[in-house]
């Protein structure tokens, strides 16, 4: 939840209070801001980020999708199941109102929810610093960020060269992260149970070059490149920097990339378990109709007087 929001405060203050009464036996850990802000005497914190995957058996979300990721980064590893509550946000990751949090907490207790792994990417950065490892819910995004030159990545899969991406940047989505950044770039919607990995450029230099599903068995790596030289080191001819290539985990920049540097994706062992409304099947479809008013007539044009 988001501190200093007056209505996650407020939907917060319920639910807490609803389990530290009801089920008093259980432990409510928040993020540090959260237990400064509120101060309540039944909420615990640790010290470090890193020892919640040694305390948390389940992880409550109020807010909307960003909630969502943010929680889920935390556990880089096996993560508990997710229960999120949309607070009048729309999101595609939130299956329950608030209103109804008794009956859909209630039921996780007694086992009887359904839970749907959604599947994460594992990504590792590879640069002349060293590397380093983020796992991702919705997308990798490598971008040109400040840059007013267009990227060139290298795009190999199972280590055969597929093509050299010239565009504004390249997103690898998740099924999940299919109804994100992805879609507003033109890509595919996918199942989240369905086994695929998807590469869509943003906005290529060729409109050949269009956006692709590969299987999740597969390994991908990119490369920073140049066309015609990928080791050639540029700089911008207005500001003499470097040219650099941005690199974003679920809309976080992690890192930044030179010519040279590269990134492997691969399906994650650490999938985010997420408890649903019904199953995965019902929720999916509801959501479409719902929130991309999905082949339906939109509504108060026309008409002109």
């Amino acid at each position: 939840m988001k501190p200093n929001s007056q209505v996650s405060n407020s939907a917060f203050l319920q639910l807490s209070s609803f389990i530290s009464e009801k089920y008093s036996g259980l432990d409510i850990f928040v993020e540090k801001e959260v237990a400064q802000a509120l101060k309540l005497p039944y909420l615990k914190t640790v010290e470090n980020s890193c020892d919640y995957s040694d305390l948390i058996d389940l992880i409550i979300t109020l807010g909307g999708d960003g909630t969502i990721l943010h929680a889920a980064s935390l556990f880089q590893n096996k993560s508990p199941p997710i229960l999120s509550f949309s607070l009048g946000t729309l999101g595609f990751l939130l299956p329950f109102d608030f209103k109804n949090y008794k009956s859909a907490f209630s039921s996780v207790l007694s086992s009887k929810a359904t839970v749907l792994n959604r599947m994460r990417l594992q990504c590792t950065f590879k640069t002349s610093d060293g590397s380093i490892v983020k796992q991702a819910l919705n997308e990798l995004t490598l971008h040109r960020g400040h840059s007013p030159s267009l990227c060139t990545i290298s795009i190999f899969i199972n280590n055969q060269y597929l093509t050299d991406a010239i565009a504004d940047g390249l997103i690898i989505s998740t099924p999940t992260g299919s109804t994100a950044y992805n879609l507003s770039a033109g890509g595919p919607l996918l199942h989240p149970t369905v086994p695929g990995i998807i590469i869509n450029p943003i906005s290529p230099r060729s409109l050949s070059f269009r956006p692709l599903v590969v299987p999740d068995n597969v390994e991908l790596k990119l490369v920073v490149g140049v066309k015609g030289d990928k080791n050639k080191v540029v700089y911008d001819l207005k500001s003499g920097r470097l040219l650099m290539v941005d690199a974003d985990v679920d809309g976080i920049n992690v890192a930044s990339l030179k010519v040279g540097d590269e990134v492997t994706v691969k399906i994650s062992e650490f999938p985010t378990p997420c408890v649903m409304r019904v199953n995965s099947g019902v929720d999916w479809v509801k959501d479409l109709n719902s929130q991309l008013k999905w082949n339906q007539v939109f509504k108060g044009f026309g008409n002109r007087s």
